[in-house]
């Protein structure tokens, strides 16, 4: 896998899974994050943002949207140099089933645009392409201000695949604010992103 395709691949790693909740948690929710990519195939330090609505269709399945946009400093590479980025807009539509007690398994299917970008002398490395995201996983609350998630996901795009396992943390402030932390870790990269999530 190229830098770009890594680079995309790892920002559809950052899209996160928690849209499904304990009863009694919003399905509707803005969530704001910062995100930072670590890949394997160079040091180069790699970070941006991204943004996720969430909006429940009824009590087992919800409505995803996500935007995502990093970006890395510039380096040199084969004797070339400049910076590379990548956005990412993905549609999926996900279903949850309760497991017991406060655990759920949730699964998701999205679409998701890629876009890569060059600056400097990678500048003609232009790319894009439409593809798939097959998401599983299960989270639980181990207390009223705690979550925790873990979940696998599955991407097709850029005539590649990738499998990536990420975590999730959740401190629920109250019933309208939560702060999160996720690592994400796959063949290409490490992803480590944090926020805010509003419910509405």
């Amino acid at each position: 896998m190229n830098g770009f395709r890594m680079l995309a691949a790892a920002c559809s790693i950052a899209m996160p899974l928690h849209a499904a909740q304990a009863a009694g948690l919003s399905y509707d929710y803005l969530d704001l994050s910062y995100i930072r990519i670590e890949p394997d195939e160079f040091d180069v330090d790699v970070d941006g943002f991204g943004a996720e609505v969430s909006a429940a269709l009824s009590d087992r399945c919800f409505l995803l949207g996500h935007f995502s946009r990093v970006e890395s400093e510039d380096f040199s590479l084969g004797g070339l140099s400049g910076s590379i980025g990548a956005q990412t807009l993905a549609a999926a539509l996900g279903a949850h089933h309760a497991l017991g007690g406060s655990a759920d398994v949730v699964g998701m299917a999205g679409i998701v645009y890629q876009e890569a970008d060059g600056n400097g002398d990678f500048a003609a490395l232009e790319d894009d392409d439409t593809g798939y995201a097959l998401r599983l996983g299960v989270r639980g609350q181990p207390t009223g201000a705690l979550e925790l998630q873990g979940f696998a996901t599955y991407l097709d795009i850029f005539d590649d695949s990738e499998t990536s396992i990420a975590g999730r943390a959740l401190l629920h402030l109250g019933p309208r604010f939560a702060l999160f932390g996720e690592y994400a870790t796959s063949d290409d990269a490490d992803t480590l992103a944090g926020g805010v999530r509003v419910n509405f």
